[in-house]
């Protein structure tokens, strides 16, 4: 695990964990976020009141990428996913063209019908 100082976590990790346990519709505990980052509870809080609404999905992007964090989905899923969280509607060819663009990036890739994160995330 990477430390900014003795002691200390890399914010880095302080900021995927809160954003992990952020998710919505994942049902994730504070408990579950804190050990697979390897940060101490009290670390988690502080940075969760500290980080605020930075942890929030805020792009587009975002809310599908947490979509795939429950693992491989089609497209007409991740419309619902985004649907529920954005309270706004997609066609689904924004959503094709949308994800096309993080398979270029390397963040996601298709396979079949399904499209599958190929990194960590968050």
């Amino acid at each position: 695990m990477k430390r900014a100082r003795r002691g200390q976590p890399d914010p880095t990790l302080l900021f995927r964990a809160v954003r992990w346990t952020r998710l919505p519709g994942h049902a994730r505990t504070i408990a579950e976020g804190c050990a697979r980052f390897g940060i101490t509870v009290s670390a988690y809080r502080k940075a969760r009141r500290e980080l605020g609404r930075a942890t929030d999905l805020a792009t587009d992007e975002d809310i599908f990428l947490g979509g795939l964090a429950a693992g491989p989905s089609r497209v007409d899923s991740l419309l619902r996913y985004y649907d529920w969280v954005n309270h706004s509607g997609m066609s689904e060819e924004e959503a094709v063209a949308l994800l096309e663009r993080l398979v270029e990036r390397g963040h996601v890739r298709r396979v079949g019908d399904l499209f599958e994160l190929t990194c960590e995330w968050p």
